[in-house]
């Protein structure tokens, strides 16, 4: 087998999706938008069609991609849909994941933020930058009240 024929490993495949999350989604020869997102996604079906498994940064990466083109609800939902398809092939998720991902969710109801955060908590990631991340938008209210709470010794605020 010739080494020059190998496959990409995950941090050349890392660098691409980054790059496509930080580009502009015009270009290449295209006037109409290009969902990043969607575009990052499909580097991890290449992936894994050489057989080659997406890691956490990788996967992250394309949340990124996601999240940097939320003009609509339906790139905040192919983000979480990153996140189900990060347990459904065994990545493990970060604080990093979830804090992507809330930065993705504020224009959803609190029980979808919520259910992040309790998947969060599920896979023990939570940390600092994602009580911050919830706490500086105040929502939902109800967790926050919860969490200054705890916060503050059981005292309340």
């Amino acid at each position: 087998e010739n080494k020059d024929q190998e496959n990409p490993d995950n941090k050349i495949y890392s660098a691409v999706i980054s790059g496509w999350a930080r580009s502009t989604t015009k270009g290449f020869g295209h006037e109409e938008d290009i969902n990043t997102g969607l575009r990052a996604e499909s580097l991890i079906d290449l992936m894994l069609s050489t057989r080659t498994k997406p890691d956490t940064m990788n996967m992250n990466a394309v949340i990124t991609a996601y999240v940097n083109n939320t003009k609509h609800q339906e790139d905040s939902q192919g983000a979480i849909a990153v996140l189900h398809r990060m347990h459904k092939l065994y990545i493990p998720t970060s604080s990093v994941t979830y804090s992507i991902l809330l930065k993705a969710c504020y224009m959803y109801s609190d029980s979808v933020i919520e259910g992040i955060f309790q998947d969060c908590i599920k896979h023990g990631m939570l940390d600092d930058k994602i009580l911050n991340k919830l706490l500086s938008n105040g929502r939902p209210s109800h967790l926050c009240s919860q969490i200054h709470k705890e916060s503050d010794g059981g005292k309340g605020v």
